[in-house]
């Protein structure tokens, strides 16, 4: 099998940290994108000869990049979760393999924490929406994050109350567009909105027993 030694490398500030051109004794070339952990790992250098197994982890790797470099708009856009990366790789046609491997890039570069992806989703979701703390927990389960760590950050981030405050709100909200509807209407329709919008049985409970005490005493 002829030797394949590297000719010459250089850096560049990405992912793919490096470009190493590899040459074997027939005169065949290929260049490969490397990040710059792959690189320190095998120690590539000029004249570094590299195994069959060595090189065929370097096309891993390639290829691996450069499904990043097709999904940099996408990383650009906001915070990504694993899952999510995992399911545009999988749209882009990359194999197990390489997903894997693309994951375990990004993740080493802090391109993707599915941690700081937690806690600064339900930040957003208590500044900006409207969702109960079950909804936003089966968002971030559905975007892979595992089900502790999406527990964890609804523990630090949402606080007790919002779920009552937002049940609440929906609930007078909801209240106003049936103004012409029975009694038994209007506490199924409210029933019904909250249960949908994840809030918690006893939660629902409790919201209906406000709005029956304040219909009985008005």
């Amino acid at each position: 099998m002829p030797a394949r030694v590297v000719r010459w490398w250089y850096a560049r500030s990405s992912i793919g940290g490096m470009q190493i051109d590899v040459e074997s004794d027939d005169g065949k070339r290929c260049i490969f994108d490397v990040d710059t952990t792959t690189a320190e790992q095998f120690q590539l250098s000029v004249g570094r000869e590299l195994s069959a197994d060595e090189l065929a982890r370097l096309e891993q790797v390639h290829t691996a990049l450069g499904f990043i470099r097709r999904m940099q708009r996408f990383l650009a856009h906001r915070l990504r979760s694993s899952g999510e990366v995992a399911q545009r790789l999988r749209t882009l046609g990359a194999t197990h393999e390489h997903i894997a491997l693309a994951l375990d890039l990004l993740r080493g570069n802090g391109v993707i924490n599915d941690e700081r992806f937690a806690y600064a989703y339900v930040r957003d979701c208590v500044r900006l929406g409207t969702r109960s703390a079950q909804a936003i927990r089966r968002k971030l389960v559905a975007a892979g994050i595992a089900p502790d760590l999406a527990d964890r950050a609804l523990t630090a981030e949402y606080p007790a109350d919002l779920d009552m405050q937002r049940a609440r709100s929906l609930a007078r909200k909801t209240l106003r567009h049936l103004r012409n509807a029975t009694p038994e209407q209007r506490y199924r329709r409210i029933r019904d909105r909250l249960v949908r919008q994840g809030f918690p049985p006893e939660t629902v409970r409790s919201i209906l027993r406000e709005m029956m005490d304040s219909a009985e005493h008005p």
